[in-house]
């Protein structure tokens, strides 16, 4: 526990210093704890969030005036995201009982290492399925970049300025291949991919221009995935934090935007975790072709770590959905 709290707090704190030292994009990881005023937490739990993830400790008044906590707790999601994400926490999620919520929010914007010309995007098809089409804009390049394809996937490593974050695009060959590429995706596979060494000076690249938002409730997800007595009262044990077994997680809201265009990328996410308290062009070969003209999985890298900060799937350009 003390090794993955040392580890994850240099971890934020590396991603966090190099917008500062290079100035060619912007990366912003926060973290902040809002806490019943009148609850008591370990001290030693409360050091941990502070030294180690650098978050920020506010008193909050939850058992009286839970909306107007949730009302600034969403101001501070927006103003860390440069309003990118809004309302975070809907209506009714914070209750008298609400014990605790631990919010996390990042925001990273940067251009590509080499551009996109504007004049280059046109409307071109793109296969929602194998049967179904949709006009969308679509850039075209040849851009320096990382490739890789085995028959079944095709991945393109696009870099963002100076080459310290990556746009890492994983196309199935099928157009209707992506269900079946979801469920092969491994922790050793994706870092495969992340790792892939292919240079090329120049890919011949078609990309969607898109923009996109989705807000998920992930208490089911997590629960599928092996934490499910986190959210029962009389079995979640979060005795690290109150030294008693009285909390549990009533709620975890994710909420994440991404805009994808000829110059870059501008990404946000953000998660509210609720806990409540309970009773328990050279003369050579032609480059490679990547066409993502069919649905695909994208995720932002940071190179040096393999670390992914944004993972998504695309599946129709047409539909951006940013409330």
């Amino acid at each position: 526990q003390s090794e993955l709290s040392q580890r994850m707090g240099g971890l934020l704190g590396s991603l966090n210093k190099m917008s500062s030292i290079t100035g060619s994009f912007n990366i912003n990881i926060v973290n902040a704890l809002w806490m019943e005023k009148d609850f008591d937490f370990l001290p030693e739990y409360k050091q941990v969030i502070k030294d180690k993830y650098k978050a920020e400790l506010n008193l909050s008044d939850f058992r009286d005036h839970s909306d107007a906590e949730r009302t600034k707790i969403n101001a501070w999601v927006a103003d860390k995201t440069f309003n990118k994400i809004l309302n975070l926490l809907p209506e009714g999620s914070l209750k008298p009982s609400t014990l605790l919520v631990l919010t996390n929010a990042i925001y990273f914007k940067s251009n590509w290492q080499e551009k996109f010309k504007e004049s280059a995007t046109t409307s071109k098809d793109f296969y929602t399925s194998s049967k179904v089409t949709v006009h969308t804009p679509m850039m075209t390049g040849w851009l320096p970049a990382t490739y890789f394809a085995d028959g079944k996937v095709k991945v393109l490593k696009l870099p963002y300025k100076d080459k310290l974050f990556s746009m890492l695009v994983i196309l199935p060959d099928n157009k209707d291949g992506l269900p079946e590429l979801e469920s092969s995706l491994s922790v050793e596979t994706v870092y495969k991919w992340t790792n892939i060494t292919a240079e090329y000076p120049r890919v011949d690249i078609t990309l969607p221009k898109f923009s996109m938002m989705q807000k998920i409730f992930l208490e089911k997800p997590l629960s599928a995935l092996g934490m499910p007595s986190a959210f029962l009262m009389d079995k979640a044990d979060f005795s690290g934090i109150t030294g008693k077994r009285d909390v549990f997680i009533s709620s975890v809201i994710h909420k994440a935007r991404i805009d994808v265009d000829e110059e870059g990328t501008e990404a946000a996410a953000a998660t509210a975790t609720v806990m409540d308290f309970g009773a328990a062009i050279d003369h050579k070969p032609p480059p490679p072709v990547f066409n993502a003209n069919h649905p695909f999985i994208f995720l932002i890298i940071d190179n040096a770590s393999s670390s992914i900060l944004f993972m998504g799937r695309l599946t129709d350009p047409t539909i951006q959905n940013l409330d």
